[in-house]
C-alpha cells in the first residue's frame, strides 16, 4: 500500500463585481472546506460546485489554511465468494 499526498484546503468564497470600481466584500464570504492534491484543482473544484456566478459578478475564493492529509490507496483485491454455487 502506496500513500500519497491530499489537502484540505479551508477557503473563503464570495461573489463580486466584475467592475473594479467596487471593492470585494469579504465580511460576505462564506467558507468551504475542499480535499484536493493542488491548490489549482481545489479552485477547480470550487467553480465547480459554485456554478455560475450572478449576473455582472465573477466568483473569487482566498484559501486560509491547508492541511496535509494521508489517503491510502489500496490495490485492488479480488471479491470474495465468487465462483459457481
Amino acid at each position: 500500500m502506496r500513500e500519497r499526498p491530499m489537502y484540505r484546503f479551508e477557503l473563503r468564497y464570495v461573489s463580486r463585481s466584475i467592475d473594479p470600481y467596487y471593492h470585494t466584500r469579504w465580511d460576505l464570504a462564506t467558507p468551504a472546506s475542499i480535499l484536493a492534491v493542488t491548490r489549482d484543482e481545489a479552485g477547480a473544484k470550487l467553480m465547480a460546485m459554485l456554478g455560475d456566478p450572478p449576473r455582472g459578478e465573477k466568483w473569487t475564493w482566498v484559501v486560509d489554511r491547508i492541511d496535509e492529509m494521508q489517503m491510502a490507496i489500496s490495490p485492488p483485491t479480488e471479491q470474495a465468494g465468487s465462483g459457481d454455487h
